[in-house]
């Protein structure tokens, strides 16, 4: 770790992404409230699934709450139209304010960590001081490892690579209404089947 800079990227009360961007914060990853939150509700709300069925009703739900608020879907009318129990949306939220706010508290701790950017020497760049494997996130707890240790072993850095393949084809379902990005994907997904491909060789 010699030479590198570590930097904070926190705001007024707050963590903030810095240059590092919401694509790293994404809470989609973790679930609402990260890890843990995860371990304890349904399998139906892993990796932001439901179970069939399950999915035109909250969607139904979410289209009625957008339209009675002039076209816009706001968090704080889902969670006010959720608080009814006789909703699908209602099972989805955490009503023990005591467990909310431990379980907030943790998500804010995440968003710190993740917040944290090191500045390589070589050309002053930066990147995430901290990653979390999907290996780790299947812990209790969950974690996160350091950048410069997980990059300097194979076997993780294979990890990490597959892991933002994973991201970039997530990225490509999120906006591939976007027509104008065609070629960013099409770039995309050839530069992914030729990670795929070194990875698969060394698997052999």
């Amino acid at each position: 770790m010699a030479g590198l800079g570590l930097v904070w990227m926190v705001g007024p009360g707050m963590a903030r992404q810095g240059r590092l961007g919401a694509s790293w914060l994404g809470t989609a990853r973790y679930g609402k409230l990260g890890s843990d939150w995860q371990a304890r509700k349904p399998r139906r709300m892993r990796r932001g699934l439901f179970q069939q069925g399950d999915t035109m009703s909250v969607q139904a739900e979410l289209e009625q709450v957008r339209e009675a608020n002039n076209g816009v879907l706001r968090p704080e009318d889902v969670v006010k139209f959720a608080k009814d129990k006789n909703t699908s949306l209602h099972s989805h939220f955490t009503w023990d304010d005591t467990e909310a706010a431990k379980q907030h508290r943790l998500w804010e701790a995440r968003t710190v960590i993740r917040c944290s950017v090191t500045v390589a020497p070589s050309d002053n760049k930066e990147f995430r001081t901290y990653v979390s494997l999907k290996s780790d996130r299947g812990e209790e707890g969950g974690g996160y490892r350091s950048t410069v240790e997980v990059l300097s072993r194979k076997e993780s850095r294979d990890q990490l690579l597959k892991e933002a393949l994973e991201e970039l084809e997530g990225f490509e379902k999120r906006y591939r209404a976007l027509a104008e990005l065609s070629g960013v994907f099409a770039a995309s997904r050839k530069a992914q089947n030729s990670f795929k491909q070194q990875l698969a060789e060394v698997g052999d």
